[in-house]
């Protein structure tokens, strides 16, 4: 009876010794450097912010095939994207479709400022660090074409090292791409980021030809078995973008950005569909961004002042052949100003805004090539002035 009940203590003893050796090798403790949210405008913790919030890293858009930020939100983000052949794609959330013709409420930024542009395939993924994607209305903040939701691109500005990068890829449909960066330190006091990028797709691709999984013949004829793995003629691309920013400490806490985009596509084929019911064309896209914000940190006070200018201009062709005219020609261009004043006091943080913005729409349409008609839409002009003031109690802290 003794040596039964020894054994049996001796069996538990061991097990709890056992127990306590795999629950402490199992758990460990790993501290993850706090998230900050650009988008909120006072640079809000993410556990402050009461939006729901996705967090897309470098990593993340790394990880899966992308030829521009389209192609990467798509297979990262849970939001709802249109996309047609021709380098166009526009996105919505929160019930607001997307609309690759008009403004779909779902505000495109670039470190928290007007990117000048509703078309996200337009815009090259090299140059970013993470993005941020706010769901749900912002208007407060940032006016009306933020009632669905914020897509805020972050680009990479602290870099204590000077180094640089290259890479070239090819892939299947003639595809071709190069990326050169290159950041680092000029003196103690100024920084400096320069980058390019190039993509191109020399061949047609083909419908579903490449895809590893086997259809049914309900889906095949769903999708019309006639032009599967057949060529999707005019649908060759090939777009360039240079970025570069410029960054100099002007005094204590006190800071000077310079940071500018060119991006540039020429004869992009526009296939129409595949019946022919729409016809071949092509377009040429050229945009340009500029933005100079000043900024000073300390520990209680946040202040930044940023002007900025967009443009960009589309000219869509009658046809794909060498008599084909402008038969459409957009210029949309945003600039104005944002002001930002944030105050930490304790678990209240304060922010007091001031938005200046003016939006520029102009069209012309022919019919010919000297021969002017009446456009899709009018010229139009929307200009917005705005003063906010914003309380916020940390939970975090």
């Amino acid at each position: 009876m003794y040596k039964f009940m020894s054994t049996g203590l001796l069996c538990l003893f061991f097990a709890s010794v056992f127990a306590q050796t795999e629950t402490t090798d199992s758990i460990k403790s790993l501290e993850v450097e706090e998230v900050i949210i650009n988008a909120s405008r006072q640079g809000l913790s993410l556990d402050d912010i009461p939006q729901k919030v996705e967090i897309i890293s470098k990593t993340a858009i790394a990880a899966v095939p992308n030829e521009n930020l389209a192609e990467a939100l798509k297979r990262v983000a849970n939001i709802d994207i249109i996309q047609y052949p021709g380098v166009s794609a526009s996105v919505g959330m929160r019930g607001f479709s997307p609309s690759a013709h008009s403004r779909s409420y779902t505000l495109i930024l670039l470190n928290g400022k007007p990117m000048g542009t509703c078309n996200i395939a337009a815009i090259d993924p090299e140059m970013i660090e993470s993005i941020e994607v706010v769901k749900g209305p912002y208007s407060m903040l940032y006016g009306t074409d933020a009632m669905g939701g914020i897509i805020n691109i972050i680009t990479k500005k602290d870099f204590s090292q000077t180094s640089g990068s290259a890479s070239i890829s090819v892939g299947s449909n003639g595809k071709f791409n190069t990326s050169a960066r290159v950041f680092g330190k000029l003196t103690d006091k100024s920084k400096l980021i320069l980058g390019f990028s190039h993509r191109q797709q020399m061949k047609d691709y083909r419908i579903g030809g490449n895809n590893l999984l086997e259809m049914n013949k309900k889906q095949l004829a769903i999708l019309d078995e006639a032009s599967f793995n057949d060529v999707m003629k005019n649908s060759t691309f090939s777009t360039n973008q240079i970025n570069g920013s410029y960054i100099q400490s002007i005094a204590k806490s006190w800071t000077v950005s310079a940071e500018a985009i060119y991006f540039i596509a020429n004869d992009i084929e526009t296939p129409g569909n595949y019946w022919g019911s729409a016809g071949q064309s092509k377009k040429d896209i050229e945009r340009f961004n500029f933005y100079l914000p000043i900024t000073q940190k300390s520990e209680r006070n946040s202040f930044e002042i940023s002007p900025y200018f967009t443009l960009e201009n589309t000219a869509n062709y009658s046809d794909n052949s060498d008599t084909g005219y402008v038969s459409l020609d957009t210029k949309v261009s945003e600039y104005g100003l944002k002001l930002n004043d944030s105050y930490s006091f304790g678990k209240l943080k304060c922010m007091l805004g001031g938005d200046w913005d003016m939006y520029d729409y102009n069209s012309d349409r022919y019919s010919s090539k000297t021969l002017n008609i009446n456009p899709y839409k009018p010229d139009n002009r929307n200009s917005k002035l705005g003063v906010l003031l914003n309380l916020h109690i940390l939970e975090s802290i």
